[in-house]
């Protein structure tokens, strides 16, 4: 008919848009430098469309094509229709034998499926632990802190050896606990010298007294006034600690006293005091 051309391609009676060919394979041409024939063209109907992807009963989201089709379409150029699509279900569970999580992926729970994304392997000899339960505390022997995973506090997970540490202030720790772990840190960075000065061998200020964690407030503290409160009485308002044995690293409570501020400023001063 005259002023009514046809695509030039075979088995296509769409109407030109440009270069002979219809608006269809003009765009895959553009696109992929390809009219890809062999692709059929859906047309648009109304209601719903099934994906042109024959034996595929999904709905049709773009170019005749279900989601998944045109996502391979438009990543491989083309649609791929020998892969079966997994379509998940509440149902389904994971495809790695006596793993009852539910299928995210692939046919995979999401916890296999990101082992696989990242060691190219499900290893299924690895267990599938699921969330630990709340104020479960660490199963290292005589650890108080809570579980952050695999029965472990977050330091023995970083240290399974057991390492020495610096056990911090935590929500559920009690008292009795945070003060055996004051008692603990304290023996541990012990140092008797021969003048019995216990010299605090963790970290220390730059004027040379000792700090230590106190698990009771949760904060670093000054290891001598920890010590005192530890093992004789609380330092009141407006007093401080002044050390018998001029040793600023020491601790011993045996070595130190409680005095006034102004008192302590007007004791005379040694390199060490």
């Amino acid at each position: 008919m005259p002023g009514r051309s046809i695509c030039s391609l075979a088995e296509c009676d769409r109407l030109v848009n440009g270069g002979g060919l219809c608006t269809t394979h003009q765009s895959r041409l553009e696109k992929w430098g390809d009219v890809r024939a062999d692709l059929p063209v859906k047309r648009r109907f109304s209601g719903r469309q099934t994906c042109s992807v024959e034996a595929c009963d999904r709905q049709a989201k773009g170019k005749g094509f279900c989601e998944a089709h045109y996502r391979r379409l438009q990543s491989w150029g083309d649609v791929r229709a020998d892969l079966p699509i997994r379509r998940p279900r509440t149902s389904d569970v994971c495809s790695v034998a006596d793993c009852e999580r539910r299928v995210n992926a692939r046919g995979l729970c999401t916890v296999h499926q990101r082992r696989l994304e990242k060691w190219g392997d499900v290893r299924a000899d690895l267990p599938v632990e699921g969330r630990q339960p709340r104020n479960v505390s660490c199963s290292f022997e005589e650890c108080p802190r809570p579980v952050r995973s695999r029965g472990l506090c977050e330091f023995h997970q970083r240290h399974p050896d057991g390492a020495p540490e610096v056990i911090r202030m935590v929500p559920s720790l009690g008292a009795d606990a945070a003060r055996a772990a004051n008692e603990h840190r304290l023996a541990h960075y012990r140092l008797v010298t021969e003048a019995s000065c216990w010299e605090w061998t963790g970290t220390r200020t730059r004027r040379g007294y000792g700090l230590a964690q106190d698990s009771l407030l949760g904060k670093q503290r000054l290891v001598h006034r920890l010590s005192w409160e530890m093992w004789r009485d609380p330092i009141p308002d407006g007093w401080e600690i002044d050390h018998l044995c001029k040793n600023r690293a020491c601790f011993n409570p045996d070595h130190l006293r409680t005095i006034t501020a102004a008192d302590h400023r007007r004791l005379p001063r040694t390199p060490n005091t």
